[in-house]
């Protein structure tokens, strides 16, 4: 077992009922030594003080815990960016504050992140939501359509990433090499963080890649920021790093992949100022791009999985399964 520190990044706004349930499941890692830093990001409602509480509690059972609230709301980008400056282990984990990771969860990707010598490794993500007055399995990622990907090369990832993000971000685990590589507050973008890292590491020669072993519980929120102005601020962060970080390294692409780039970015630019129609034009052909380039897995994933098979196992529809129980909304 590995006895490099891990630290683990929870990242909270707003998030008072739902805080505890993240922090609790750090009560279920075995990996010492583990930093706890938890980065609010301005929050105007309970949630710095259920961290405190929590940390009064069951601080002493990490190496070292510290709780830094931001004066001014920094965005998810420099929030995360300003927490791993401040973390001291060898291994980063973020999790969000809604989220929860899977038991030994941290013993697990230290583990592999030694083995392996990568410095991105990714495990199941199993994501869940409130319905019909319980806790239930929408899917575990990611799904056998997407594993192949992380067997391929830095330069095969980058070209398929540059036309889909498919990673579930959730899932992943660091060295601190990789963001001294990435250079995380250098994104000029709001929401669509994961996205831009997996392109910097993959355009830069480090390839992702997924081990078989349970790493998170993600949350979803129905109907959450399903607005146009999301939706606007979203397109804004492709054209972003269409610009900054996918054309740079355009001479890598396919003919396929470049077009598909280029109908995507041109989608997006249309969104952002309202041309709907215009947008809707640009879809089909993206869409039919986007799935020719799938194609480059189907050797490994086989045709059926690639097309249909898009969750892991039949726990769908299941009751969530965690040790312990969680707050009701």
């Amino acid at each position: 077992m590995s006895n490099r520190m891990f630290t683990v990044i929870v990242m909270t706004f707003n998030q008072e009922n739902v805080v505890e349930d993240a922090l609790n499941s750090l009560l279920f890692q075995d990996h010492e030594p583990t930093e706890l830093l938890i980065c609010d990001d301005a929050s105007t409602d309970g949630t710095v003080d259920v961290c405190e509480k929590w940390l009064a509690a069951n601080g002493a059972r990490f190496h070292d815990t510290r709780l830094v609230r931001n004066s001014l709301n920094l965005g998810i980008v420099k929030n995360y960016a300003k927490a791993v400056s401040l973390s001291r282990g060898d291994f980063i984990a973020r999790l969000c504050g809604d989220d929860m990771l899977a038991p030994r969860a941290l013993a697990n990707a230290a583990h592999h992140l030694e083995a392996s010598g990568a410095e991105a490794v990714f495990g199941n993500v199993t994501e869940f939501e409130w319905r019909n007055g319980e806790f239930l399995v929408s899917s575990v990622r990611p799904g056998s359509h997407v594993i192949p990907l992380f067997s391929l090369s830095a330069l095969e990832q980058f070209r398929i990433l540059s036309v889909v993000c498919c990673v579930p971000a959730p899932g992943a685990f660091f060295s601190k090499s990789f963001f001294e590589k990435v250079q995380l507050d250098s994104f000029d973008v709001l929401h669509l963080d994961d996205w831009a890292m997996w392109l910097k590491s993959t355009s830069m020669g480090a390839a992702l890649r997924y081990r078989p072993f349970e790493a998170a519980f993600f949350r979803r929120h129905r109907g959450k920021h399903k607005n146009q102005t999301f939706e606007s601020l979203c397109s804004r962060d492709i054209i972003r790093i269409t610009d900054t970080l996918i054309r740079p390294g355009v001479a890598k692409l396919s003919f396929l992949e470049k077009s598909a780039v280029f109908l995507n970015r041109a989608r997006h630019f249309a969104m952002v100022n309202q041309h709907t129609v215009r947008a809707r034009l640009y879809e089909p052909g993206f869409n039919i791009l986007r799935s020719f380039i799938r194609l480059r897995l189907l050797p490994k994933s086989g045709a059926r999985r690639l097309f249909f098979s898009r969750t892991q196992g039949s726990t769908k529809g299941k009751p969530l399964s965690t040790p312990f129980p969680l707050k009701k909304p």
